[in-house]
């Protein structure tokens, strides 16, 4: 039995490409300065011709000729003796370092597709499933490695890449080459076939289907059907008691209850609210993972959850039933069952979140907000926040994270999480470009409604809004389900969203669909100059709903809004580029290097995949370039 010799990026020795990535980032910001003015010599973005126009070269000559330059000309006497065609050449360098410092990142982000495998020769189906995976993984990384070296050898004089440590590269590649040799000698030429699904009947290796296509959201079709309980399902005495009775496993326990009920007399409505949310608290907790020993366990989207696809039998989960059983025995045995009932609601969400017993006895919770918690699906969210375990980058500043963790989860239970977020000490430093009134319309939520047409061509009305309250903990949950509260990465870029008074997130609502459509964040961010810029991403839309234009439209429209009420400049990611032509919104498009903007501290983690590798501790401001190029909104 042997190993592959690679381990995933963090066994990469000498290879170290974020150090690469970094510095030549350091390096094209040194010469940011040069790089605005050749740029300005240059016709726009778009079109095919490099050679300096006549006015871009005026401007550059007066700049030359400016004592108070931000560049130091001396350090570029030939550009001044070269003319036109020197700054062609000195523009395609920085282009080429451009394209570089892209090509590394992207690389970056592939590597930790790479993962350590067994390869044993007592081959399996799943360990020959696997073992493809890796396979495929280690040939796109390969095909990445190669083209950042071309790339490098393309552009000697490029700023940054003539230091470039190939070295580094070659050993990766080598290193790459010898586990493909091991893949292949371990399985054989099997392992170069893409990896298939099973089917379900016999275990045999067979094609995945092809997904049907739809124009129209069809959830029945598109969706699992739900499973658990819903607080239109508790608002009636009897119901709440059947629900009791088959989640509690307790035969008769229905009867007792509705007898129960009848000897409080005018107590029924406090009653049924409160035994509603004691079921909707069974149903949560005896169907809930133990994140304490599951980590990762990530589903597509919010409708797999409500259909229960989560639930593994646990003893913890049998641990619940059985102590919930006993606690609503003693609240039926009460003087006041309403309000003990209530206390006991309250003191067992937070114990099964994870709340310790000196935490329940000195929280603020109260029963409203607890309800309002188990009503907006709050329990799986604030369990795995409570319960996750620090890993990757963040092992150096895991006490930060686990405190964090805890703020957000008492000021959610208390009721008091808008408060808390607008008022991080984070907010002064990252609200700063806003006046009074626009930092008070950025706390404001918008709702705005978009009329599209279905494929009959029916009238349907898509509705926006800002997410508040408990949804927030859901709103991460699209695209796949990567971003989650419950993904390995995908918890603390659900942190950064908390936490970040200047990141906020919209909401798109279809009636023909059961949750999200989708959602689009919009970041409070500055020009170097302190002008306020609000920067929103591309859509990220729930993983089966099909009318991506449409929705995003609506989310684009919305940021407009938002944008002048706050009055800050629009600027919108590349991601949303086929959007932003269809709406033929005027704006214009400018090279990503050319949109510097400062990205503020955090409390301790920012995370987008418009600017950086996806999530990281950011503690002090940075300037900063997105990753496509973005559009700059100029109007109506």
């Amino acid at each position: 039995m042997t190993k592959l010799r690679i381990g995933g990026p963090s066994a990469l020795g000498a290879v170290e490409l974020k150090r690469v990535q970094t510095q030549l980032t350091v390096n094209l910001d040194k010469e940011q300065a040069l790089l605005d003015f050749v740029q300005q010599t240059l016709p726009p973005p778009g079109t095919k011709s490099g050679v300096p126009t006549p006015d871009g070269m005026k401007i550059l000559q007066a700049e030359m000729d400016n004592p108070k330059s931000l560049v130091d000309w001396t350090r570029f006497a030939s550009l001044r003796e070269g003319g036109a065609e020197a700054f062609k050449k000195a523009h395609g360098a920085f282009t080429a370092a451009c394209e570089v410092e892209g090509a590394v990142i992207e690389l970056n982000r592939a590597l930790p597709k790479i993962g350590t495998l067994d390869t044993s020769q007592e081959v399996g189906r799943f360990l020959l499933s696997e073992a493809r995976y890796q396979y495929q993984a280690r040939l796109e990384i390969l095909e990445r490695v190669d083209r950042v070296v071309q790339m490098v050898e393309a552009a000697p004089d490029a700023p940054g890449v003539a230091a470039f440590p190939k070295a580094e590269l070659n050993a990766l590649r080598n290193q790459l080459q010898l586990d493909l040799e091991d893949l292949l000698y371990a399985h054989g030429p099997e392992v170069k076939k893409p990896r298939r699904t099973f089917d379900a009947g016999f275990g045999n290796y067979k094609p995945a289907p092809p997904k049907p296509k739809y124009l129209d959201p069809t959830p029945a079709a598109q969706l699992p059907a739900r499973v658990a309980l819903t607080p239109g399902e508790v608002t009636d005495l009897k119901d709440a008691a059947k629900g009791l009775e088959r989640l509690l496993k307790s035969p008769g326990l229905e009867a007792k209850i509705l007898a129960f009920a009848e000897r409080q007399g005018n107590a029924e409505p406090q009653l049924i609210k409160m035994l509603g949310a004691f079921a909707l608290l069974v149903d949560e907790a005896t169907t809930a993972p133990d994140y304490r020993y599951v980590q990762g366990h990530s589903l597509p989207d919010r409708a797999h959850y409500r259909a229960r696809f989560h639930a593994k039998p646990s003893s913890r989960n049998d641990t619940s039933r059985q102590v919930l059983f006993e606690a609503l025995a003693k609240v039926m045995d009460a003087k006041d069952p309403v309000a003990v009932g209530e206390k006991v609601v309250v003191e067992h969400f937070l114990r099964e979140v994870g709340f310790t017993a000196a935490e329940i006895k000195n929280s603020k919770a109260s029963f409203a907000s607890i309800s309002r918690a188990l009503e907006d699906e709050a329990f799986l969210p604030l369990r795995y926040l409570n319960e996750y375990e620090i890993r990757y980058q963040y092992k150096s500043v895991s006490q930060e994270m686990e405190q964090l963790f805890r703020k957000v989860t008492t000021a959610f239970v208390e009721g008091r999480f808008e408060e808390w977020k607008a008022n991080q000490p984070a907010a002064e430093w990252q609200l700063r470009s806003l006046t009074p009134e626009g930092r008070a319309a950025w706390h404001a939520p918008l709702e705005t409604q978009r009329e599209i047409k279905d494929s009959k061509g029916q009238p349907v009305v898509l509705k926006t809004h800002e997410a508040r309250g408990f949804e927030r903990l859901w709103v991460t949950k699209n695209h796949t389900g990567s971003h989650g509260f419950d993904h390995p990465i995908g918890t603390p870029c659900l942190l950064a969203y908390l936490t970040n008074p200047r990141t906020e997130a919209i909401i798109v609502e279809d009636p023909r669909w059961p949750q999200h459509a989708g959602r689009m964040y919009m970041r409070l961010l500055e020009r170097p100059n302190g002008k306020p810029v609000m920067f929103v991403e591309g859509m990220a839309k729930d993983n089966e709903y099909p009318c991506q234009t449409d929705a995003e439209a609506a989310l684009l429209n919305h940021a407009i809004l938002k944008a002048k009420a706050i009055g800050a400049e629009l600027v919108i990611s590349g991601y949303a580029e086929s959007t932003v032509k269809a709406l033929g919104l005027k704006t214009e498009l400018k090279h990503a290097w050319q949109s510097r903007f400062v990205l503020t501290p955090t409390p301790l983690v920012e995370a987008t995949v418009a600017f950086g590798p996806h999530d990281w501790v950011h503690t002090s401001d940075s300037e900063c370039s997105p990753n496509r190029d973005p559009y700059h909104y100029l109007g109506d």
